[in-house]
């Protein structure tokens, strides 16, 4: 196999991985108002349903890093597209709460391998630019997370979203059929001498971007979970308020498409970790205009709002975590990031589940304005010191 039809299909097998993370990634959201009918689940068990599917993200990134590390990328990208496509099944047969927990969190371990091995092979299939490469390759991601909810406004009726959850699992075992084809040699990094193991975990870069996830975390997983209840609460339909949910995501794409292309034809440089922060002081003012603006209307152009604000802040971050590593550390350095940033995604469905539950979806966004300002501090310090 030549050069070209490898670079070619590292770069498929990539995009194919992101868009079925996106998908996966908008799943709970995109059933969970049929799935609380099917199952009796108030706001507050909806939160430990999503944090479930959180919960195993911290252990799973870290030990995958060290996975993609020393075996490459072809042998654990095939163990979690296979494990998505069980995941799901188990998902869909899922007849009680607890059921519906323990698929989750097998579909959580699955999901979160396949999210730390597909974003350390973006340097390798989008070569040049890093921001430019994060940016363009999550726009696949966001790609998965908007089509989920439309697929699922079509195909989900009353209390039945099985259909859904088996074409997603039909889509990974394709993908995980493709991933056979991937050249071995070249998914394989060298990794440093033994002793150099964990120097990563000495750097700044690492814990600052770590915590910056943490705190965007609330900000993008409450959107993608919460957006079809704040509409429905503000007077729309299911179906519009699940919709809603891919026009989030459509609005993210379109801001990494322009990070990624229109920023750098402009006349002045911008560092990535200004762009983090302008993004974060947007996010954090849009996450306070749901909290206090009353307006029915205004409520679908928030949520916009806020897909745009949050869109390049997550490959941005990882551009920036790349650039202070050698690409033989990737592995592990974005699994222990991923594993600090992980305690915000876990721990916001809980809190904004339970604030819902105490007083009303569009109050507990609040919590997401607080998280946007620690963002804020942190983006500021990665701005000073990186």
């Amino acid at each position: 196999m030549s050069a070209t039809d490898s670079q070619t299909m590292l770069l498929v097998a990539t995009a194919a991985g992101l868009f079925l993370g996106g998908l996966c990634a908008a799943v709970i959201g995109s059933i969970k108002l049929p799935m609380s009918r099917r199952l009796g689940m108030d706001e507050g068990r909806v939160g430990v349903l999503v944090a479930s599917f959180s919960i195993t993200f911290l252990p799973v990134v870290i030990i995958s890093g060290w996975m993609i590390d020393s075996l490459g990328v072809r042998l654990v990208l095939l163990f979690a597209l296979i494990g998505v496509a069980i995941g799901l099944t188990l998902l869909a047969f899922a007849g009680k709460f607890f059921q519906a927990i323990c698929a989750a969190i097998f579909l959580s371990v699955a999901w979160s391998t396949l999210i730390n091995v597909v974003h350390v092979m973006i340097p390798i299939a989008f070569p040049g630019s890093i921001v430019t490469g994060t940016n363009v390759a999550d726009v696949f991601f966001s790609l998965g997370a908007l089509t989920t909810p439309l697929l699922a406004a079509q195909m989900v009726r009353g209390e039945t979203y099985r259909g859904l959850l088996f074409l997603i699992a039909i889509v990974a075992t394709f993908a995980g059929s493709f991933c056979l084809l991937l050249p071995a040699a070249t998914m394989v990094p060298e990794v440093e001498a033994p002793a150099d193991g964990m120097s990563f975990l000495q750097h700044p870069r690492i814990w600052l971007c770590g915590v910056a996830l943490c705190l965007f975390g609330p900000i993008e997983t409450t959107f993608a979970t919460w957006t079809s209840s704040y509409l429905v609460e503000k007077g729309y339909s299911d179906r519009f308020g699940t919709r809603m949910i891919s026009g989030f995501w459509g609005a993210s794409m379109i801001s990494r498409l322009v990070v990624a292309f229109v920023l750098p034809l402009l006349w002045f440089t911008t560092k990535e970790t200004s762009i983090v922060l302008i993004l974060s002081v947007v996010a954090t003012l849009v996450t306070l205009l749901i909290v206090i603006v009353p307006a029915r209307r205004a409520a679908p152009w928030l949520v916009m709002a806020a897909g745009l604000a949050c869109g390049p802040l997550f490959p941005t971050v990882l551009a920036i975590l790349f650039l202070g590593f050698d690409p033989s550390m990737h592995g592990r350095a974005l699994g222990t990031t991923l594993a600090i940033g992980n305690l915000g995604y876990t721990l916001t469905p809980l809190i904004v589940g339970l604030v819902a539950r105490k007083t009303t979806v569009q109050r507990s966004f609040i919590v997401l304005t607080f998280s946007g300002i620690g963002l804020i501090a942190v983006s500021i310090a990665l701005l000073l010191h990186v």
